[in-house]
């Protein structure tokens, strides 16, 4: 029995000074461990602060420039980070052969529209007056050839000529007349001018060259690939001498317009309900510092997607279904495009929640897959 009741009483006194260790005595922390406790982490943000991870994207999005044609490129007229206006030249393909028929096209034309201006201006004064010449050179021919024919029938008669020769003279008489004949309708033509339907002939086969220069234009046109609006070049994705297909499409450039950028941030979909727009939000990266940038909730994706926006850290719940925010940064910030960064947002600094404006359209910032 006083076994017993020993080893109870050393029971009890080790559970003391365990509790008092773990409690830390008088203090009410042990001696070490004291040390080890850190404050919070960012004790100025209140205790309903909303936090995702986001990333840096142009206001406006990103454009993935291609081409219309495969080919290969011929020149790359950009470095990444250059200013572009809508319309500047970025990349140019291989189109010496597009260049030689839109040559052929031009000639051709142009032939077309001067056999169109001769008929419609007729014929020349000159032009009359050589034809009527002809028409009178021929009639003396065919006077001439009818006098001979005339003759060698007198001479084959008394046997002087045979009946070749005979024929012979027929055959030059007759020669004669249809000339004349072909002349004579050569010069109605040139007096009275074309007729209606070769002024419309001719005036198709202009439209027709102006309509396969049309083409050999826009053919080439697409050999120049230019900036769809102002930006920045972010990224080349070829080089000179590298190919380039339309099945699939292959990109050459991507641009946007880094002057108004956005944070998109992803909010686990269990925290969605106190989003609002016009709340504000504090951003932060390790690129930063110390240092914090500010924003303000300008859209709210009206769908729940998945997470795209890693921490690469081992314990990360990457399957989470998450909710796009885009965050309006202050203009002029000189910040990378596609940078990670840490979202804050106050829910306690927004009035008009999602869930209670339903008159508020919910904005179209899909969510990508």
């Amino acid at each position: 029995m006083k076994r017993t009741t020993k080893r109870l009483s050393v029971g009890i006194m080790a559970m003391a000074f365990l509790g008092y260790w773990f409690t830390g005595g008088e203090d009410g922390a042990p001696p070490e461990a004291a040390s080890q406790i850190k404050p919070p982490a960012k004790a100025d943000r209140p205790a309903s602060t909303i936090a995702g991870l986001g990333v840096v994207e142009p206001a406006g999005g990103t454009i993935e420039l291609a081409s219309e044609l495969p080919g290969v490129i011929f020149a790359i007229h950009v470095a990444e980070g250059d200013r572009v206006r809508r319309g500047d030249l970025i990349a140019e393909l291989g189109n010496g052969e597009l260049k030689a028929k839109v040559a052929q096209g031009e000639a051709q034309l142009a032939i077309r529209k001067a056999d169109l201006l001769r008929i419609e201006n007729g014929s020349r004064n000159q032009e009359v007056a050589q034809a009527e010449s002809r028409v009178a050179e021929l009639t003396a021919d065919v006077e001439l050839a009818e006098a001979d024919f005339q003759r060698a029938a007198k001479l084959q008669k008394s046997g002087a000529i045979s009946k070749k020769g005979l024929q012979t003279a027929g055959n030059a008489r007759t020669a004669a007349r249809q000339q004349l004949k072909a002349a004579v309708q050569g010069l109605s033509l040139i007096v009275e001018g074309a007729r209606v339907e070769e002024l419309a002939a001719a005036r198709a086969e202009v439209a027709l060259a102006e309509e396969q220069l049309a083409e050999a234009k826009a053919y080439l046109t697409k050999t120049f690939i230019r900036a769809s609006s102002d930006g920045t070049v972010l990224r080349l994705f070829k080089e000179a001498g590298e190919a380039v297909s339309t099945q699939p499409s292959t990109a050459i450039a991507e641009i946007g317009d880094t002057s108004k950028l956005v944070v998109r941030a992803q909010i686990d979909e269990a925290e969605i309900a106190g989003l609002a727009i016009g709340q504000t939000a504090e951003i932060t990266a390790p690129a930063f510092g110390d240092h914090r940038l500010s924003g303000e909730i300008v859209r709210v994706s009206p769908r729940i997607g998945t997470k795209i926006v890693d921490a690469d850290t081992a314990g990360e719940k990457r399957d989470s279904r998450v909710l796009d925010v885009i965050i309006a940064l202050a203009e002029g910030r000189a910040i990378p495009v596609d940078l990670r960064v840490d979202v804050f947002i106050d829910p306690d600094s927004g009035l008009q929640r999602v869930s209670d404006a339903s008159d508020t359209p919910l904005f179209d910032w899909a969510i990508r897959e």
